[in-house]
């Protein structure tokens, strides 16, 4: 992975996180005025819904992924996972969310693959529910899809989550967090010696430990393995890693699937090694952090990462209430454009999709630079458009409260184009690959949600108890699982950039020359080509569907090809896990409401899968 590129994804996710804690309460009472195009009532009554963007019932989440899905069951599974001999034993646990077809019977019948997803940096497993509960829907008892929540979410204390779950009131959760008698503890960076091993090797065996819930006869023919973003990357390191039963990664899977990460073999690393040892080292010995991300001098940390699933709930259960928030980036327009954004008022749906679209406010420069490739496409603010570039001081009304115009089939950003300063000023940068102005594909709710998705079931039942270092006797409830990682894990990220080489024998990655298993790679905003990849390994089964349409090898066009037109032309970094599907089978993959991988993922899945494989029951698992 180059340098640019990680940079990018570094810098994005930890704005992402970089917001002001959502302490404030929520306001009651409505704002002077709305925006006069908006379509919703500030304050809607219990039995009216925004009419810009359809929200199901927070009242009813009780089944198939809270209404949206109803024949799809979700399930948030604990199981041990890799025992790393200095991690206390309470830890040494691998998580994931279980996204499984309701055929009407106890025991879940076989299915023709299993798709395990490796999330990427920063990210937590309900970054994917769309995606997963779309596959699994569209495969009707074919499929199953298991996405990774990795060891650190062990450490998360998810009890504020749950309790505003169940009172379907994100205040309960931000008084557990932030308020005057907030029961959350954040653990220091002594609290976690043993995280100064959660390396690359650990996260490869923790995903061997799910991979092993499905027979061993049946794993490399029925089992695949897909990553987004830096999970990308991931797949090369666990299909290259040698086993100590001696076969390698991808003889234990069935093929690869790479969401705009990977997949990329970098040049040599040799001359890193020592480097690599000395930062490890610092880790163990405590002299460098063993959790968070740093933004110049602010540590990223747990009350930074709760805002966001605070924030969708607010937008998911009470989208035009008044946000009690602002939004905070470091724009494009400077000061001018910082200050804009201190006295523009939103409603609670309007925030939340403000803070992750691409460009919420075309040609207004309010959006930080790398949202223009890495963010999502879930539509627009409901603000007077513009007629030229530039800080829209001079329209903003300080008296109303701007709603969001929802991307998505049928939604109002999502049947017309976001105009002609889409994306400006990335869009006049010599070579700068950005598409024309276009409609977007992602729903307002699913930006929400995507925050906060914690499933219908779990069988984490109690809370683990361990007492601390530093922190003393606590205990944390892991159940209710969100879509990001609090304690971040330096040492699994200092892994995976040294292991970006061919080999990383340290690690035991010493096979990616041999790989030799179907692979598809989805990438949007800048093409890729394959042949590298290919060259520098066995693979001669790949297809690759980017901005520019699809490309295929002699062997894949013989097996599964796609729709004339498919392409990932509309997609941003995050859409690939959240865009609408409303429309599949009735448009072209790519286009608004047919997701580009939910409507190729599973017949290249099919065609590629032997037989079926036994499942484990909900049983098995200790789910009641």
């Amino acid at each position: 992975m180059s340098s640019k590129r990680w940079f990018l994804v570094i810098i994005v996710v930890s704005i992402l996180l970089l917001l002001p804690p959502a302490c404030g309460k929520e306001k009651e009472t409505p704002a002077p005025t709305l925006t006069p195009t908006s379509t919703a009532t500030l304050t809607p009554s219990p039995t009216s819904t925004p009419t810009s963007t359809p929200t199901p019932s927070p009242t009813t989440p009780a089944s198939g992924v809270w209404g949206l899905y109803p024949k799809v069951i979700a399930e948030y599974i604990k199981i041990p996972g890799y025992q790393e001999p200095h991690t206390p034993a309470v830890f040494n646990n691998i998580y994931f969310m279980r996204y499984r077809y309701d055929t009407g019977k106890a025991t879940p019948p076989p299915v023709k693959a299993v798709i395990i997803g490796q999330p990427g940096l920063h990210s937590g497993q309900s970054v994917w529910y769309e995606l997963a509960a779309q596959t699994v829907d569209a495969g009707k008892g074919d499929i199953e899809f298991w996405v990774i929540d990795r060891r650190e979410n062990c450490l998360e204390d998810t009890l504020g989550l749950k309790r505003a779950l169940d009172a379907k009131d994100a205040q309960v959760g931000l008084d557990y967090y932030y308020g005057a008698t907030a029961e959350f503890v954040e653990l220091k960076q002594d609290d976690v010696p043993f995280m100064a091993y959660w390396g690359l090797e650990v996260a490869i065996r923790d995903v061997e430990a799910v991979l092993n819930l499905i027979p061993k006869e049946k794993q490399a023919t029925n089992v695949f393995l897909a990553g987004h973003s830096q999970g990308g990357y991931f797949l090369s390191d666990f299909a290259g890693y040698q086993f100590p039963d001696g076969k390698a990664g991808f003889e234990k899977v069935a093929g690869l699937i790479f969401i705009d990460g990977g997949p990329t073999i970098a040049g040599d690393n040799e001359g890193t090694l020592a480097q690599w040892q000395a930062d490890v080292q610092k880790l163990i010995d405590g002299k460098a952090n063993r959790w968070g991300s740093t933004f110049g001098t602010l540590l990223i940390g747990p009350k930074l990462s709760i805002t966001s699933p605070m924030r969708g709930m607010r937008g998911f259960w009470n989208p035009n209430g008044e946000s009690p928030d602002r939004v905070q980036n470091v724009p494009v327009g400077g000061i001018d454009a910082t200050k804009f954004l201190s006295k523009l008022r939103l409603t609670n749906e309007a925030i939340q999709n403000f803070t992750l679209d691409d460009d919420p406010i075309p040609g207004s420069l309010t959006n930080m630079e790398t949202f223009y490739t890495m963010g999502v496409r879930s539509g627009r603010l409901d603000f007077p458009p513009l007629t030229k570039p530039g800080v829209p001081t001079e329209l903003l009304d300080t008296n109303k409260v701007y709603g969001w115009l929802s991307g998505g089939a049928g939604q109002p950003a999502g049947q017309t184009d976001d105009g002609p300063l889409s994306s400006y000023p990335m869009n006049q940068k010599p070579g700068w690959q950005l598409y024309p102005p276009n409609p977007n594909v992602t729903r307002s709710n699913s930006a929400c949600l995507y925050s906060f998705f914690a499933g219908e079931a779990t069988n984490i039942k109690e809370p683990t108890k361990y007492k601390f270092p530093v922190s003393g006797e606590m205990e944390i409830y892991e159940g209710s699982p969100n879509n990001s990682l609090w304690y971040t894990n330096n040492r699994y990220n200092l892994d995976i950039s040294r292991a970006a080489d061919m080999t990383a024998p340290e690690m035991n990655i010493t096979r990616k020359a041999d790989i030799n298993i179907p692979t598809i790679a989805y990438r949007g905003i800048l093409p890729i080509t394959i042949d590298e990849y290919a060259a520098k390994t066995r693979v001669t089964d790949w297809t690759v569907i980017d901005s520019n349409g699809m490309q295929y090898s002699e062997e894949a066009r013989g097996i599964t090809t796609f729709p004339v037109g498919t392409n990932t032309r509309l997609y941003n970094h995050m859409d690939f896990t959240m865009a609408d599907n409303s429309l599949a089978g009735k448009v072209t993959p790519g286009s608004v409401g047919a997701n580009v991988i939910t409507n190729t993922l599973f017949p290249w899945v099919s065609g590629r899968a032997n037989g079926t494989t036994p499942v484990p029951t909900p049983q098995e698992l200790v789910i009641e």
